[in-house]
């Protein structure tokens, strides 16, 4: 998958994780946790510029879910 979420989704993670994060280890951190944050993205639980929206636990876990069911090669990776 290669799109403009996808694109948006990894620059957020590479801007939250950066402060804990640096080099190949930002890297990886950025390649394992950008689907989630595209989940949010797709579902309305982030604003275009990235900030998070609150929303309940269940409704987070079903975005995640809706995008795994899209994504089915990612499943293996959680």
């Amino acid at each position: 998958m290669c799109s403009n979420v996808e694109a948006i989704a990894r620059a957020v993670c590479e801007r939250e994780l950066q402060a804990n994060w640096s080099g190949a280890a930002l890297a990886l951190a950025v390649e394992k946790f950008w689907p989630v944050v595209a989940a949010q993205i797709e579902a309305g639980h982030r604003t275009d510029d990235g900030e998070e929206i609150p929303v309940p636990l269940e409704a987070g876990l079903a975005a995640w879910r809706v995008w795994q069911a899209r994504h089915a090669e990612w499943k293996r990776w959680w």
